[in-house]
């Protein structure tokens, strides 16, 4: 759980971030009234976001049931700022409860620019922010390089070694053949309807 000094210190940080950016503010109307638990697992962290008209509320627990629970790992949450959509991250991001609360809601901080290292440098220090930030952004890429690298070796596996798929310039032959037959059977057919007129 968020310590409420934490807490206290990432509500501030919003405040700055909503000061400085009218947009975000207005945005936050669409998620006015939501209570969203965010959870960092593997680290026993987690906070409730309680959006307001105009400015975000945070608090160690959530009042009762969360609308909607976002779940996921350090290294995702670092991803969380890149990626340009929720289904991006999946199955890394676990969202349960209501789904279209978790969409608005990474749609509205893809669109915050909040210091995320600023923020923490303030709750530990300058020193370990900076590392934490350059660990985050190291995970970041890490994780899409090895993703790029996995997709690449899986779809090459499934071409050539499984033989479950076959290569796309065979894929792209026999379509080009049935187009092909099509064609002489559309021909074919026109000139049997022609010899049939009496």
């Amino acid at each position: 759980m968020l310590s409420r000094g934490l807490a206290l210190a990432l509500e501030r940080a919003f405040e700055l971030a909503l000061r400085l950016d009218p947009e975000a503010r207005e945005g936050l109307k669409g998620l006015a009234g939501r209570q969203i638990e965010v959870i960092v697992e593997g680290t026993g962290l987690r906070f409730c976001l309680a959006p307001l008209a105009r400015r975000m509320r945070v608090r160690p627990d959530c009042i009762g049931e969360p609308d909607v629970r976002l779940r996921a790992g350090p290294a995702t949450w670092a991803r969380l700022s890149v990626a340009d959509k929720a289904e991006d991250l999946s199955p890394a991001l676990v969202i349960e409860g209501d789904l279209d609360t978790g969409r608005r809601l990474h749609a509205w901080l893809r669109t915050l620019d909040l210091d995320w290292e600023e923020w923490l440098a303030r709750a530990v220090g300058d020193i370990p922010a900076h590392q934490a930030g350059n660990l985050a952004r190291a995970a970041a890429d890490w994780l899409q390089a090895a993703g790029s690298s996995l997709e690449a070796s899986l779809g090459e596996y499934l071409r050539e070694e499984s033989g479950l798929f076959p290569p796309r310039d065979e894929v792209e032959r026999f379509v080009d053949e049935v187009d092909g037959l099509r064609e002489a059977v559309d021909r074919l057919e026109a000139r049997i309807r022609r010899l049939e007129k009496p």
